[in-house]
Parts: structure tokens; sequence; C-alpha cells
């Protein structure tokens, strides 16, 4: 279960502060890797994403579009509270 927390108490107040006086440096090697997975992207397009999708997710897409009458089956089968959180 995802904890709640009130914005007004002390606790909370004490490590906004903290996180938010940290620094919003990326490190260099997180950098240089997003820069090569959008060279990758631009370079590759739909084929790179796939690629890319099965190396970091374990996923083998054949293709990156859903058909309609697939998202419509789908939608149907949807919790509709989580419908209504969606739109």
């Amino acid at each position: 279960m995802i904890p709640i927390y009130h914005w007004n108490s002390p606790e909370i107040r004490g490590y906004l502060r903290k996180v938010c006086s940290r620094g919003l440096e990326t490190p260099p090697e997180v950098e240089a890797s997003v820069a090569s997975i959008i060279a990758a992207v631009r370079q590759g397009g739909d084929q790179a994403l796939l690629e890319l999708t099965n190396e970091f997710d374990g996923v083998r897409l054949e293709s990156l579009r859903i058909n309609p009458v697939e998202i419509r089956s789908l939608a149907a089968r949807t919790d509709s509270d989580l419908r209504k959180i969606i739109r």
C-alpha cells in the first residue's frame, strides 16, 4: 500500500527541505546512456524502439501499433474506476 503523507507535517517539511536542497545534476554516465538511446531511436526509428523494448523490458513486440478493435475490447474489460482515472 502506498503511504499517505500530509504536506504540512513536520516530518514531511523536513524531508521536502532535504529533497529540494539536493543538486539537480545528472551523472555523466546517465546522460551518455540516454543520449545513446535517443540517437539509436533517431537513427533506427520504430525498429530501434522494438529492440530497446526487448533489451530493457524483456518484451518482444511485433509492432508498436494496437488495433482499434483490440483497444475497445481491452477498455471494455477495464475497471470503470480505472477508466475514470485514466481519462
